[in-house]
């Protein structure tokens, strides 16, 4: 914010020192015009009258109703035939605004007073036309009509302070208004033919002069007057312009000026004094006539159908100067044509076919100008040309099949050499003019091959340039030519660029007299006589900054440094002796376009680039940019390479391809308007309020609380450059900080509840800013669940909540206890439960028939004297009886004590059974000490398939266990190659006692569920062969890991 100020009060400070250059900025030769009609939204291209209000607003009469225009916009008030409440007729002849927003509006069936607060009219009728209303104070109009003059006066009714009647009071000894003398007097017309004042303060009226000339002006018909600088009358009458001086002493009725400007003997139908002083006349049939007040000159605009920026229609009706400076021109047929001294800052110099002594062709691409301030250009198709500024005219050469005219109609380079020889380089190689026979000299490339043929056609790009030794040199695409006086023909220097793809653009001589050439490649630098100078310094700048760029342009500054213009990276400063960049402008730093194609300085130090985006203003002071666009008058946004000059009285030249501008540095107008600050419409997602008012916002605005979603439409009053104003804008309760704009809209979407003021203030073209920003203030209401009643409310309630949720909490907690002491009773039972199935388990396994075979098996050795395997025998029988004893005191043990204990049963099993069967144990991915298992859980599952399965089968036998796992999963897979669980049941198989391990292994799967909440699961499988044969059982155990 604290540099917005500063930039505030540079500006102002700006305002000071240019304020005696914006007074004779405009060049009168030089009004361009735009137009606003029906196709931008006015309701009709007949315009009566003009008008801007105390907010800035303009306002329109027509005859389809009135209009207001806000810079963007149309709002349009018009009769409607089934409301009373609206305009007493749709034909408007003038308006004005007594106070803020109560307007006066006269027709041709009368005068309706519209209040803009209330949105109610006061409708009067009267059978004339309404011809002016003029304001004396808040409340007191002046009516003229067809007939009669009136005073008109509001009166506030006994029953509403804001309900209004009129009182109206007849003039009948006076014809008209004539117009306002000063803030407390009118000039009227008696019905005698005389001059009569009104005294605002006094209310008396006294006749002002008896001079003859009144008796002369009135019986015209006077339709406007306006006072110059130096207090004369300017009168419009249906028979043609008059003046007067202060005294009425002497009336000129310019006969002399009427013969050659015939507006001026034309019914002048309105007139109006400019900011500077000259005077705008508005004519019936003739267009406009402005009156240059400091060259004592008149200028006639009329309508052109082939200059888009011309009055768009003769016949005029009404005029205004807004409060900027601008111009509002009505016409009868075409619209509203405005025109400002501040938008088009640079004159325009561009193509009028249909002019025999003007510009012809657009296309510009070089500049020169001579001793007499005449100014040389070259086209692109058209010629060589001769502007006459002094005379406003041209002068045009072309090739015309003559040897002695121009060689080609592509003229790229022009030179004027210290002898005032000009030079001219075309596509077809170069002249030089001869101004005594009016005929050119051609001058084609020798090569030292043939140096003879002095036609070898350029057909390339021409530099023509002078070195300070008053040498005359050429440059193209294949090398550098020096003409050579004596010879009278130009000679190829050292420098050949044949085989470089070297395309000199611009060349610049230093004080050691070496050239600096920017060229397509990058910077060249060189002694034109010995050759490069080249070193490692200047090839690396080329390499980092200018590889793949192309420089177009150079510019000095002070003795050491360079400016330079580049085709892709802005522009670059180089500090020559040290071979440096030392700074680098890009669009990044303000910089309107990349791309340079002109370089020059102004009087004051500034740098002046045409680009293809504009021109851009740098500062090389505070390195600040100003850009300017075809908005501000120039010729497109896009100039040529190469064409650009200084002349010599310090304007600065710039070609593109719609003609070119001279630009006064020195005196650019400056618009130091402030302007107002208007918010015109408020957007929600359903409606649009026009929230604007005259008078401050007395009350804050509430929204619904779903009509969150706000657009603010805002303006400024100043119309120069409407598409160049700038606003900055904050809504108080949201955001922090100003945002700068330039666009006329905001949207804040999903504000919550609350308080807001949104602030918006409006710059004119110039960036001078609104002295105070609009405001405007509104809540958004909560939502009733958002409210501090259902707050407090919700507060109670969670009390009461929170209170029965402890409650609860506290009561569940009990329960949970009780629960949990429950679990841990039942959980000691399970293991009480448990411990008596690993008892009854072992007795199963450890069952008196396996013992007494076992001890048969060890009696049988020991008579056979195989006493060796008997020992063997019951070494392995005692130490799986200890393991199982020490292992029925743990309910879990590892996997490996498991595998363990199966190996040593299957052997005992084994030996016991003469190794009738052959047995594995195989484990994949297992950490078998991780891994816990119920200690007795796997093998009644292994003796079933040993007693059941392979016993009874004749042929090999076979059982494999493996242990692996799958996700979360240990899995065993007990396999035997037996008889199979259908044919042991149809042998009738039986055991020796009754086989108690699966129910009891069932029911310790059941308890150990209920200890540690994991899954067991056992499945047995029926092996077939392809005949559906049994070729034996697998068991397949899955067990849940923790």
């Amino acid at each position: 914010m604290f540099k917005r100020r500063i930039l505030h009060l540079f500006v102002t400070l700006l305002l000071l020192v240019t304020g005696v250059y914006s007074l004779f900025s405009l060049d009168i030769t030089q009004l361009r015009f735009d137009v606003l009609d029906i196709k931008n939204g006015l309701s009709q291209n007949s315009v009566s009258h003009i008008y801007q209000d105390s907010k800035g607003f303009i306002w329109f009469c027509t005859d389809e109703g009135l209009n207001r225009f806000d810079g963007y916009n149309f709002l349009k008030y018009d009769k409607h035939i089934d409301d009373k409440n609206s305009l007493i007729s749709n034909f408007t002849s003038c308006i004005t605004e007594s106070s803020p927003g109560v307007f006066w509006i006269g027709t041709e069936k009368g005068l309706s007073i519209y209040f803009f607060e209330t949105k109610k009219y006061l409708n009067i009728e009267n059978p004339g036309q309404i011809k002016k209303v003029t304001k004396e104070d808040s409340v007191t109009v002046w009516v003229q009509t067809q007939y009669s003059l009136y005073k008109v006066r509001l009166v506030a009714t006994e029953e509403d302070k804001k309900d209004y009647t009129v009182s109206i009071e007849p003039m009948n000894a006076y014809r008209e208004i004539i117009c306002k003398c000063d803030s407390k007097h009118f000039f009227l017309a008696g019905r005698d033919n005389h001059l009569y004042t009104y005294d605002f303060n006094t209310k008396l009226i006294i006749q002002k002069s008896t001079s003859d000339i009144w008796s002369i002006l009135i019986p015209k018909k006077i339709n406007g007057v306006t006072r110059d600088k130096f207090n004369n009358y300017w009168i419009a009458t249906n028979t043609g312009l008059y003046k007067t001086d202060e005294s009425f002493s002497m009336i000129d009725s310019f006969s002399t000026q009427r013969k050659d400007i015939v507006g001026l003997q034309d019914k002048i139908t309105d007139i109006t004094t400019g900011k500077i002083g000259n005077i705008y006349i508005a004519t019936y049939q003739h267009g406009l006539v402005c009156y240059d007040i400091n060259r004592n000159k008149f200028i006639e605009y009329q309508s052109d159908p082939y200059n888009l920026t011309s009055i768009p229609d003769n016949k005029i009706m009404s005029l205004l100067i807004d409060n900027s400076g601008t111009l509002w021109v009505g016409t009868k047929g075409s619209g509203v044509a405005t025109c400002s001294q501040f938008k088009f800052k640079f004159k325009l110099i561009t193509q009028e076919p249909f002019k025999t002594t003007w510009l012809t062709s657009k296309y510009i691409l070089s500049f020169q100008t001579d001793k007499n301030e005449n100014i040389w250009m070259g086209t692109d198709g058209g010629g060589l040309y001769k502007y006459n500024s002094k005379e406003d005219i041209f002068s045009n050469w072309r090739n015309n099949n003559s040897y002695s005219s121009l060689s080609n109609d592509i003229v790229q380079s022009l030179l004027i050499d210290s002898y005032d020889h000009l030079w001219v380089g075309t596509l077809n190689g170069i002249c030089k003019f001869n101004p005594a026979t009016n005929t050119f000299i051609r001058y084609f490339f020798t090569s030292e091959k043939n140096p003879h043929n002095l036609r070898i056609p350029a057909y390339t790009n021409i530099r023509l340039f002078e070195s300070s030794n008053k040498e005359i040199y050429a440059l193209n695409d294949y090398a550098i030519y020096h003409f050579n006086t004596f010879k009278n023909k130009f000679e190829p220097t050292l420098f050949d660029f044949r085989n470089s793809n070297i395309v000199p653009l611009d060349i610049l001589e230093d004080k050691d007299s070496s050239w600096w050439i920017a060229s397509s490649v990058g910077l060249l630098h060189l002694n034109i006589r010995t050759g490069y100078i080249q070193n490692t310094s200047m090839d690396s700048l080329n390499n980092n900054y200018f590889r793949t760029d192309q420089l177009n342009c150079l510019l000095p500054e002070g003795e050491n440094k360079l400016w330079i213009g580049t085709g892709n990276n802005g522009l670059f400063l180089l500090n020559k002796e040290k071979f440096q960049i030392e700074d680098n402008y890009t669009e990044k730093n303000g910089l309107s376009n990349n791309f340079i194609n002109g370089l020059l300085r102004d009087n004051s130090g500034k740098l002046w680039m045409s680009t293809n985006k504009g021109i851009s203003v740098f500062n090389p002071k505070n390195r600040t940019f100003r850009n300017f666009d075809v908005n501000d008058g120039l010729q497109s946004n896009e100039f040529n390479n190469g064409a650009f000059y200084k002349t010599g009285n310090n304007e600065l030249l710039f070609g593109g391809n719609n003609g070119f501008n001279i630009i006064d540095a020195d005196n650019i107008p400056f618009n130091s308007y402030k302007p107002f600050s208007n918010i015109v419409n408020i957007k929600t997602d359903s409606n649009t309020f026009n929230t604007f008012s005259y008078t401050h916002q007395k009350k804050r605005v509430y929204f619904a609380n779903h009509q969150n979603n706000i657009s603010f439409e805002f303006t400024s009053s100043d119309y120069v450059n409407t598409p160049k104003n700038i606003f900055e804008y904050k809504l108080e309760g949201y955001d922090k900080d100003w945002t700068l704009t330039n666009r006329n809209y905001v949207s804040y979407t999903q504000l919550p509840p609350g308080n807001y003021k949104f602030l918006v203030r409006a710059s004119n073209n110039d960036g001078v800013w609104a002295d105070a920003p609009a405001s405007y203030s509104f809540r958004i209401r909560p939502m009733f669940w958002q409210t501090w009643w259902f707050r407090i409310i919700v507060v109670i309630l969670f009390i009461i909540y929170l209170y029965n949720a402890i409650n609860n909490r506290i009561q569940f907690a009990r329960k949970k206890e009780n629960e949990r002491m429950q679990s841990i009773r039942q959980k000691t039972e399970y293991e009480k439960q448990l411990a008596e199935i690993k008892l009854k388990a072992l007795i199963a396994q450890m069952n008196p028939h396996f013992i007494f075979n076992c001890m048969n098996s060890i009696q049988a050795m020991i008579l056979s004297n195989q006493s060796l395997e008997a020992s063997t025998y019951l070494t392995k029988l005692s130490r799986l009886v200890r393991s199982v004893l020490e292992n029925s005191m743990k309910t879990f043990i590892p996997l490996q004590e498991v595998i363990d204990n199966l190996k040593l049963y299957l052997e005992l099993e084994s030996l016991r059974f003469d190794q009738q069967f052959n047995y594995d144990i195989q484990v994949k991915n297992i950490d078998t000490y991780s891994v816990e298992l119920p200690s007795m859980l796997l093998q009644p599952y292994v003796e079933n398939s040993i007693w059941h399965g392979l016993i009874k089968k004749e042929g090999e036998k076979n059982i494999f266990i493996s242990f692996f796992k799958r996700e979360k999963l240990l899995i065993c897979e007990i396999t035997d190659n037996g008889i199979g669980r259908a044919k042991a049941a149809e042998l009738n198989l039986k055991k020796q006692h009754k086989s108690l391990g699966t129910i009891i292994t069932k029911e310790m799967f059941e308890t150990l569920h209920k200890i540690r909440d994991t899954n067991y699961h056992v499945e047995i499988i029926d092996l077939l062969d392809e005949n559906g044969q049994a070729i034996g059982t697998k068991v397949v155990v899955k067990m849940e890991l923790n």
